[in-house]
């Protein structure tokens, strides 16, 4: 949580302005390039390589997100993005093997709390769940020969947000935004149909989003 505790005192002392970002009833659309980068904490593994440990590849893709404004400082925000490929490997400290692949969907709905504008930003902070979709999974080479199938099951847990959407005109904004999300889930490997090795691992991702923004 401390990621997350971090974005929020961070938001609460930036300076104020009397004139709010945005109004109530107001419907902010983002459109971006997201790319979450796992921070992976996993087991020791059980099978070769024998003490390995889990690592996940970031990648990038389109986003979207929607923000409603339920009073002129606090909106619903939800934000996805077209599903993620992320490569898997196994690490024990002397070589590196690929583990699999699988496609993650992100999922974030938060409260947002919109600060006062600040010239042509319009910052926000908020709060709240991401969950993680895992779908297409797929064993590697360095497991072929213990594992023919993998598994990882979704993820949810709690999630923090930092953006800012820095006006080109009325409606249109240049959007930036980092999400910070609690996830754990377990790289489940299995030979006809029987589990080898369940591996157990924490990613708690960082979700970056670079795009542009579009109220109505």
């Amino acid at each position: 949580m401390k990621p997350v505790a971090a974005m929020l005192v961070l938001g609460s002392v930036v300076a104020m302005s009397p004139v709010a970002a945005y109004e109530q009833t107001d419907l902010v659309w983002r459109f971006s390039l997201t790319t979450m980068k796992p921070n992976v904490d996993s087991d020791l593994k059980t099978v070769a390589p024998v003490g390995a440990k889990v690592d996940m590849i970031q990648d990038t893709h389109l986003g979207l997100g929607l923000s409603y404004l339920i009073s002129d400082h606090f909106g619903l925000g939800l934000h996805t993005s077209w599903p993620l490929k992320h490569n898997l490997f196994l690490d024990d400290g002397f070589s590196r093997t690929r583990a699999g692949s699988t496609r993650a969907m992100p999922v974030t709905v938060t409260l947002q709390y919109y600060l006062p504008k600040l010239g042509s930003a319009k910052p926000w902070v908020g709060i709240g769940r991401n969950y993680v979709r895992f779908s297409k999974e797929s064993v590697g080479s360095g497991q072929s020969a213990s594992a023919d199938s993998m598994r990882l099951p979704s993820s949810n847990g709690f999630a923090g947000e930092l953006g800012m959407d820095w006006d080109l005109d009325g409606n249109m904004a240049v959007s930036l935004s980092a999400i910070y999300a609690e996830a754990e889930t377990r790289m489940v490997l299995s030979q006809s149909g029987a589990t080898v090795d369940s591996v157990r691992f924490s990613f708690d991702p960082w979700i970056w989003n670079v795009g542009i923004a579009r109220r109505f």
